[in-house]
């Protein structure tokens, strides 16, 4: 089967599934049809925002919902996601953001008081959109921005246990190799329910 990029598969997967829950996590849930639209939100307020491929956007949350809808929506817009722990000590989240440079932190507003602390350090580079504001863009509809296996997708850090945290870049046949094995392992196949559940796993647990 031909290269199909994380964001692809799983808009594919919202319109088969979209009533079914796609992310539970306590009494918190999103059906696939939500997360299809909050993600296609923030791409489409991204790209309007001035966001083109290879953009760096930094995702300052620590809610495993709206990790996976900011990485949805930063991969449709073809920008890059950079994941910053905001229970990380500011020090450490200083060298991260400093060296990529994001153009936007998608965070929530429990977070802004240290984001505030974060960008206060940088100068007060990159803008704010947070996610549990829903007003920012009414455009629900897939930007349709194509992605290609090379492009870079995410930066990960070291843990910096031997000095400054190094950066990795992952791309996006590296998030589609891992679905496809994480496919095969479990015995799900494609086209199946169990997929649709791979696309998800992949999101939160591909290295890079």
């Amino acid at each position: 089967m031909s290269y199909e990029s994380v964001q692809d598969r799983f808009s594919r997967m919202a319109g088969k599934f979209g009533p079914q829950v796609a992310v539970m996590r306590g009494a918190q849930q999103i059906t696939y049809a939500e997360l299809e639209a909050e993600s296609n939100r923030l791409a489409n307020f991204l790209l309007e925002s001035g966001a083109t491929k290879g953009t760096m956007v930094a995702l300052f949350t620590d809610d495993p919902i709206r990790i996976i809808t900011g990485i949805l929506g930063v991969l449709k817009a073809g920008a890059v996601f950079v994941p910053l722990d905001p229970t990380f000590p500011l020090g450490r989240l200083f060298v991260m953001s400093d060296k990529v440079e994001p153009l936007w932190f998608v965070s929530e507003q429990k977070h802004l008081e240290k984001l505030d602390q974060l960008r206060g350090l940088s100068g007060g580079n990159g803008q704010v959109l947070c996610l549990d504001d829903t007003s920012y863009h009414g455009n629900t509809d897939a930007p349709g921005i194509a992605s290609d296996p090379d492009a870079p997708c995410s930066i990960y850090f070291t843990s910096g246990s031997t000095g400054k945290p190094k950066a990795i870049l992952g791309r996006l046949k590296g998030i589609d190799h891992f679905m496809r094995w994480e496919i095969d392992a479990v015995n799900a196949g494609f086209g199946s329910a169990g997929e649709r559940c791979m696309a998800i796993s992949a999101l939160l647990a591909v290295e890079p």
